[in-house]
Order: C-alpha cells, then sequence, then structure tokens
C-alpha cells in the first residue's frame, strides 16, 4: 500500500543548478554561510579557482567574496584552518605568499582556535584580517550553538518513477510510466517542458521532503512508498510511442523513500557577531555536514549537506531515478 501526499500547482517549470565547491570541510562551510548572511550584495563563492599571475596556474582559495567598495570592485580571499591547536606564524607566511600572485585586494584568515603570538603579530604587520572562533556565549536565545553537543539528524532519501494519468479516446484515465524526456506542451504550442524538468521541480520544493520526513518520523518508519499527483490547471498534452497527442491530466510521481538517522557531533562557538555551530559525520546515508548560525531575535539559518562522489550537495537535493518509457 502506499501514502497519498497531496501537493500544490507549481506555475512555473525552473530548474534550479547551485555550484559546488571543489575541495571543502564543515568548517569552511559554516564560514562561507556566515559571509553570505552578511552582505547580500556581495558574491560569496567557496572553494574558488584563482590564476596565478606569475604561473598561470589555478589556485584554490576557501572562499572567494567579490564585492564592491566606494563604486570600485574588490576581491576578498578568505582562508580557513580547522585545528585544535593555534594557527601557526608558519601558516600565514604560507596563506600571504600564496595570496601575492593571485587576483585578491584583501586577505582574511579564519582559525577555529585563534592564532599564536607572533602568528597575530605577523598577521597584522602584513595587514592582514584574522578571525577566530570564541568560546560560544551562554544566552538562552540559542537554540544549538553552545547548548547541543550532538544533533541526530532523521535523513529520508527516496527515488521515485513517474506516471502520466492520460486521457484516452473514450474520456477515461489511465496511468502509464512515462520517462524524463517526454516533452509536454500547452494547447497552442507556447509553453513546453520535459517530464524531468517538470518533476525536479516538485521534487526540489521543500514541502514535499518536509510531508516526507515528518510522516516517516512520526510513524517511526524506515521505509515507506508514497505517491504524489500533480495536476495541471490548464490543457496539457503529450505525444505517445504512435506521434498521437495525448492530453495529461496530471502526472503521479511515486516515491519510494528511506528514513536513516545519523549522530553529528557539534563544535560551538562566536564568531563575527553570530554564535555558529557545525560538525560532520558519516552514516548510512553517508557523509553529511551541518553549519548553524543564530542570532538573538532571528531564527536560526541552517545548511545541511551530503557527500556525492567529490562533491558536497545540499540536501534538498535527491537521487533522481525514472523510466525512459514514453506515454
Amino acid at each position: 500500500m502506499y501514502t497519498p501526499i497531496s501537493l500544490c500547482r507549481i506555475c512555473d517549470f525552473i530548474q534550479i543548478k547551485i555550484p559546488m565547491p571543489q575541495r571543502s570541510n564543515a568548517f569552511q562551510q559554516l564560514i562561507t554561510l556566515l559571509h553570505q548572511q552578511l552582505d547580500d550584495r556581495a558574491v560569496v563563492t567557496e572553494s574558488k579557482m584563482l590564476r596565478d599571475q606569475r604561473t598561470g596556474d589555478n589556485r584554490e582559495v576557501d572562499i572567494v567574496i567579490d564585492a564592491r567598495s566606494g563604486g570600485y570592485p574588490i576581491t576578498i580571499g578568505v582562508e580557513c584552518i580547522d585545528h585544535k591547536r593555534k594557527a601557526s606564524v608558519e601558516w600565514v607566511e604560507r596563506m600571504w605568499a600564496k595570496h601575492q600572485d593571485l587576483h585578491t585586494d584583501k586577505i582574511v584568515l579564519v582559525s577555529r582556535s585563534g592564532f599564536a603570538r607572533n602568528a597575530a603579530a605577523k598577521a597584522d604587520e602584513l595587514g592582514i584580517v584574522t578571525l577566530s572562533l570564541d568560546n560560544a556565549a551562554k544566552g538562552d536565545w540559542t537554540k544549538i550553538a553552545g547548548k547541543l553537543d550532538t544533533v541526530y539528524l532523521d535523513v529520508v532519501e527516496s527515488k521515485w518513477h513517474v506516471y502520466a494519468v492520460v486521457i484516452r479516446d473514450n474520456n477515461d484515465e489511465e496511468a502509464v510510466l512515462i520517462g524524463r524526456d517526454v516533452l509536454l506542451f500547452s494547447k497552442d504550442r507556447s509553453l513546453s517542458a520535459t517530464v524531468g524538468s517538470v518533476v525536479d521541480t516538485i521534487v526540489a520544493s521543500p514541502e514535499v521532503g518536509k510531508v516526507l520526513l515528518e510522516h516517516m518520523h512520526n510513524e517511526n518508519l524506515k521505509e515507506k512508498q508514497f505517491t504524489a499527483d500533480y495536476s495541471f490547471g490548464e490543457y496539457v498534452a503529450a505525444f505517445d510511442s504512435s506521434g498521437v497527442e495525448r492530453p495529461i491530466a496530471k502526472l503521479r510521481i511515486v516515491f519510494d523513500s528511506v528514513r536513516t538517522q545519523t549522530a553529528i557531533d557539534l563544535v560551538s562557538g562566536s564568531i563575527l557577531g553570530s554564535q555558529v555551530a557545525y560538525g560532520e559525520a558519516q552514516g548510512e546515508a553517508g557523509n553529511i555536514r551541518v553549519a548553524v548560525i543564530e542570532r538573538e531575535g532571528q531564527k536560526p539559518i541552517t545548511e545541511v549537506l551530503k557527500q556525492s562522489g567529490s562533491k558536497w550537495k545540499p540536501f534538498v537535493n535527491v537521487d533522481r531515478s525514472s523510466s525512459s518509457q514514453g506515454v
């Protein structure tokens, strides 16, 4: 038996592509997320490649901030170190030397555990900004930072296949397996989109994942099959295998969902006026990272990433699976 879920009609067909970093770690993810919240006019890129002006090679910078100051473009290079010991003067010198041949106007060094005295003095002499993760404040307003040593993350991953509910010549409806590449079009052909692009947009909606997660969590389920019907508010059709135009009443998405739980130990602290927490762990769902930023009087900002090959992707992305058959 399957469990039905309801979906709102989505007016526009949109595919979202998010650039992912080349290399990363949980602390770097946190610092990237933090800088993205500080100035919505700046472009913050994690693990960006910059050209070495001397060798012509590409060098990877942990975080690059492209902004404007006084009407002029500036590039800030941010390097992070996630060690339990203080950052050394040798690391400061290496980072300074690295950036001499890069297109960076300012260097910011961020250390989880602070800087050795001579390292801080050297950075100050070189005009480098240094930031450290201080002890988390004991404010009652925080929900995670400084209060939780471990979080337990419920993860629901789904694979799915799609059926088109087709209106036949006798006006009966029939659910037929449909492939991602099948083209859907409006009556006057002014609008068109592939089944894959429509379904990807629906599945990427946070509301879908929320429904699946809440149901499986509340029922303490490990596996479950769900279906979701997506109805079109206007005439939509596709060509069947014989080349006949067939009106489609709705798409029916069948999810095969699996729920796992991963325990993630957190490091908490205070930086740039925010209380923060971050961590990384490996569970049944794979390698997962979490970053949390909290400010008094505001809702916590949380980002969860999962490793996919050599890249880390926002956890709203789900593995895509569908048949290649037509209508």
